[in-house]
Parts: C-alpha cells; sequence; structure tokens
C-alpha cells in the first residue's frame, strides 16, 4: 500500500474520534506518531553504529517514551491494551517529551520538547487510537518517510 493510501486510511479512523477536533489536530498526531515510530527504527540503526566503534549508544528519549516501549506489539501482542493506551500518552509520554532533559543531545532532545508542547490531548476513543497505533506499526523505515522526518 502506498504512502497517501496508508494516510487516508488513518485519517478515516482518526475522522471517527470525537475527541479529535479537525484535521490540524490530526495531523499533528499522525506527525508525532510517525516521527516517535521512525526515530525507534533509527536508534537500532545508530545503536549498531555505535557498537561498530566501541561505543554505547544512548536514547535521546526516556523508556516510557520511546515507541517500542509502548506501541509495538511484542509476541504478537501490544504491550499495553487498547483501555489503556490513551491515558499512557496522556499522562506519561506527552508530560515526559514535553520536560525532556537537555543532556546526552541537547540540539535533538530541545526540538522533541518544543514540538512536544505543541501537542494537545491525544484521542478519547481507545479502539480508533490502537488501529491509528496498528497502521503506523506497518511503516518501515524507508527513504521517503526519512526524507519527511528530517
Amino acid at each position: 500500500m502506498n504512502l497517501s493510501t496508508t494516510i487516508k486510511s488513518i485519517q478515516d479512523i482518526m475522522h471517527k474520534d470525537d475527541g479529535v477536533d479537525g484535521d490540524a489536530q490530526r495531523i499533528g498526531q499522525l506527525s508525532w506518531m510517525l516521527f516517535l515510530k521512525i526515530f525507534d527504527q533509527s536508534e537500532d540503526g545508530w545503536a549498531d553504529d555505535a557498537r561498530d566503534q566501541g561505543r554505547t549508544y544512548r536514547s535521546a528519549l526516556p523508556e516510557p517514551c520511546r515507541w517500542r516501549n509502548w506501541a509495538a506489539y511484542k509476541d504478537g501482542a501490544p504491550q499495553i491494551p487498547a483501555t489503556d493506551i490513551i491515558a499512557h500518552v496522556n499522562n506519561v509520554v506527552f508530560p515526559r517529551l514535553k520536560d525532556l532533559p537537555l543532556n546526552g543531545n541537547p540540539a535533538a532532545q530541545q526540538k522533541m520538547r518544543e514540538h512536544a508542547r505543541t501537542l494537545k490531548q491525544m484521542a478519547r476513543e481507545e479502539a480508533q487510537f490502537s488501529s491509528v497505533v496498528r497502521w503506523c506499526l506497518s511503516f518501515r523505515n524507508e527513504p521517503l518517510l526519512l526524507r519527511l522526518a528530517a
């Protein structure tokens, strides 16, 4: 499935959620989810590069905010149940990103912090949000997505 079709499918799901007010908020929410997904995949490569150079890679994100620790599936199942995922994003991910400490990679962390401070509360409908996360999981670290994230 091409990128525009996938994004359209995600937007259709987000339209069903009363907690998302308009396209601007939908785009904002979709962009941060895709950013965290792409950033998480990129971290695997950065960790490999660091290991090859005899160094240790340290993520710019706190562990509870990393995609792999809340959105990615493990053993074929979500790590956080659909009924708890929005609360996790609203009460853990957003606040931690908004107050991200500036250490290790302060320039990147400052950009993440600034973007997070523009985000509003996440969607209200767990089923729709879980569907959006599943669609985002289908993205791979493709060159087009990397250009979009740059």
